[in-house]
C-alpha cells in the first residue's frame, strides 16, 4: 500500500484498483473489489475500519437499522486484516428487529455528542437537520 493506504492493484490478480469505476468480483479470490477513492476524484472517504472503530457503525445499527430489522456488517479479511463492508443482514420480517448482544456505552456517548453537534450546526446553517 502507498499513497495514504490506497491499494494500487489487487494483490491476487493485479487489477489496477485506482481505475475501477464499479464493484466487481475478483476472478482469483472471489472477493468483491470496490472503487478506490483515487478513482472517484476528490470525494472524502471513511473506510470500513474507521466506521467500525469510531463507533459510527454501532450507532448506525443500534439507532437506525436494528429497529427495522437490518444490520450493516463489516468483515475483516483473516489474511490481510483489511476491513470491508460485507453487506446488510435482513431480518425485516422479525417483529422486534435486531437486538445488540452488547454494545460500547462509551462509544455510544461519543457518537451521540458528535451527532448532536452536527445537528446543531446543520440547523444553524441550513435551517433543518434532515433534508426534506
Amino acid at each position: 500500500m502507498s499513497d495514504g493506504g490506497v491499494a494500487k492493484s489487487c494483490p491476487c490478480c493485479g487489477v489496477d484498483l485506482n481505475n475501477v469505476r464499479a464493484p466487481f468480483i475478483c476472478k482469483c479470490c472471489g472477493r468483491i473489489k470496490r472503487p478506490k477513492p483515487a478513482a472517484l476524484g476528490d470525494v472524502k472517504w471513511l473506510d470500513a475500519k474507521e466506521l467500525k472503530e469510531s463507533g459510527l457503525l454501532q450507532e448506525i445499527n443500534r439507532r437506525f437499522l436494528h429497529p427495522i430489522g437490518l444490520a450493516l456488517a463489516v468483515s475483516v479479511d483473516d489474511e490481510t486484516g483489511e476491513y470491508d463492508i460485507a453487506g446488510l443482514w435482513d431480518y425485516r420480517d422479525d417483529p422486534e428487529g435486531i437486538v445488540f448482544d452488547g454494545f460500547d456505552h462509551e462509544l455510544a456517548e461519543q457518537v451521540g455528542d458528535f451527532i448532536d453537534d452536527k445537528h446543531r450546526t446543520r440547523k444553524e446553517l441550513l435551517g433543518y437537520v434532515v433534508q426534506g
